[in-house]
């Protein structure tokens, strides 16, 4: 028997969240033009030692990390976080200072409490909280930062940021043109704590309602950090501040959950903080038969968005109201969060990397199923949970298997069959099975080109409705699209992309320039290898 406490999370959620939040804009170093003029290899804002002086009051820092320590200058000695903090309003300092994060984590014997604040989280690496530069930065940052960038050999002159397939879609800097998108550093960042000072006032400023808070900072840095790199190694496909910002914080986020499950694990994280795992929580259910089987547009159209509020309603359990995990990917086959490493319960078998949810979070499970009453019991989700690892490539795993996870869903422990159904079978006017859900009577009607059951019909209706009252999305003219015996066909079509997330297609990509000491590499290699048969045959 497992020692989850899954009602110690659910206490801590909101403290979690507020780390989260931190965890969001601990690079904002990499946002100044000051670390940048100072990095590595020839990129530069033509700004020089005396004239930044002037402009900002300290001196060129080559750390992002320096961002949040004292420099002497003109200003006495203050941080950069400092001066850009006062250059705003007293109040926006005192949300960084002041907002309090207290994490309780119970294990057998004692409780053990972490109290920080959001400063100590944003201050990254050079923060003075163990909590922080251990398992945040060593455990979290520091892998994902490798997840993301390896150890390229040299930096580079022209920066862009691209897509997994290398096709340029922003460029950051050029040896003519030098930065070209200069207004995304310094004076963005200040807009940003103009805007969150601002969004205080609305969010209440003793006791700030930390979800909106959250989505508020979220929706600011993911539009602001996608347009900024965050390192200046990479050639072809460096990911920008936000994958890197966002994913941190998600590592940390469930890293902290898993010590509010189970505080025996504290110590290890503290000790030794490269030992920290991770599982991907997938929630799968198939989108695209939901689709498929509705024989109109309208029907289709209503799948897809009930698809979309389901997603997001499951979202909203394991991100807030438990603050178990992120969100990382979702698409036909269901959505997936990378979740601590600890809530694995029942292994599927020996040969399957599969676990159910723990026991103890069987609450937390009846959540999620209830999102899916939108669908009024025609889709129950099968919820899994991958083997532990240091990385998040095991997702590939649940992806690849989608098809057969869709036939080991799991059920509420209310009797859904009588409260979906009803009585329908004992009603004698229902006499054929619905032409559209295909799982609840329906009544044969002549007049009617579908016989819809109860569900379907009301589904119809509101639907009809909506097309009246509001501007409707799309408009098909099914008379365009028939043969001449007035049959239309549905076409659906899927974009394999499991070879890219299991990381083959990735090794594809040329990610460094690597100088040869011979232009006949590989014939010296092959001698090399003949010589060494050679030697193990006599």
């Amino acid at each position: 028997m497992s020692n989850l406490n899954l009602k110690n999370l659910k206490e801590n959620s909101k403290e979690i969240l507020k780390a989260e939040t931190g965890t969001l804009l601990f690079n904002l170093g990499k946002t100044h033009i000051g670390f940048w003029e100072r990095k590595n290899g020839n990129i530069h804002f033509d700004i020089d030692e005396d004239e930044f002086i002037d402009i900002y009051g300290y001196k060129l820092f080559s750390e992002y990390g320096d961002y949040y320590k004292e420099t002497k200058g003109i200003f006495n000695a203050r941080s950069p976080f400092e001066i850009d903090m006062d250059s705003i309003n007293d109040e926006l300092k005192d949300f960084f200072n002041k907002t309090e994060i207290k994490l309780k984590f119970k294990n057998k014997n004692n409780e053990i409490e972490e109290n920080l604040t959001l400063t100590d989280i944003v201050k990254g690496n050079v923060s003075d909280k163990g909590l922080i530069k251990n398992v945040m930065f060593r455990g979290c940052e520091n892998i994902n930062s490798g997840i993301d960038k390896g150890a390229p050999k040299k930096q580079l002159d022209n920066l862009h940021i691209v897509n997994a397939f290398g096709t340029t879609k922003e460029e950051i800097t050029n040896k003519k043109k030098r930065y070209t998108n200069k207004k995304y550093y310094d004076e963005t960042r200040i807009d940003f704590f103009i805007n969150l000072w601002r969004k205080l006032g609305s969010l209440g400023k003793i006791n700030i309602d930390v979800y909106k808070m959250r989505k508020f900072i979220i929706n600011q840095v993911e539009n602001w950090y996608i347009h900024l790199l965050s390192d200046s190694r990479f050639p072809a496909n460096d990911v920008t501040l936000w994958d890197q910002a966002y994913m941190t914080a998600s590592m940390f986020k469930a890293s902290i959950a898993a010590l509010c499950l189970d505080g025996e694990k504290h110590e290890q994280y503290m000790e030794y903080p490269r030992t920290i795992r991770w599982s991907i929580l997938g929630i799968q259910y198939d989108k695209l038969g939901l689709a498929e089987k509705a024989l109109n547009p309208s029907f289709i159209y209503w799948y897809r968005n009930k698809a979309e509020e389901v997603d997001e309603k499951i979202k909203e359990v394991v991100e807030e109201e438990y603050a178990l995990g992120n969100e990382i990917y979702r698409d036909e086959t269901g959505i997936y969060f990378i979740v601590p490493e600890n809530i694995c319960g029942k292994k599927l078998g020996d040969d399957v990397g599969l676990y159910r949810l723990d026991k103890k979070l069987d609450d937390l499970q009846e959540k999620v199923l209830e999102c899916f009453n939108l669908f009024d019991g025609e889709a129950f989700p099968s919820i899994f949970v991958t083997e532990p690892s240091r990385g998040t490539m095991n997702m590939a795993f649940l992806i690849e298997n989608a098809k057969e996870n869709f036939l080991k869903p799991v059920y509420p422990k209310s009797n859904f069959i009588k409260e979906y159904f009803g009585n329908m079978a004992q009603d004698k006017k229902f006499k054929v099975i619905c032409d559209i859900c295909r799982m609840r009577l329906a009544n044969k009607d002549e007049d009617d080109d579908l016989n819809l059951c109860k569900v379907c019909a009301k589904r119809q209706r509101e639907n009809e409705r909506t097309k009246i009252n509001d501007d409707y999305k799309e408009t098909i003219w099914t008379g365009e699209l028939q043969d001449k015996n007035e049959r239309i066909a549905l076409v659906t079509m899927k974009f394999e992309l499991g070879e890219w997330l299991n990381g083959n297609m990735l090794n594809t990509i040329l990610n460094s320039n690597t100088e040869y000491v011979s232009d006949n590499i590989w014939e010296e290699a092959l001698e090399e290898i003949e010589d060494l048969l050679k030697d193990i045959n006599k």
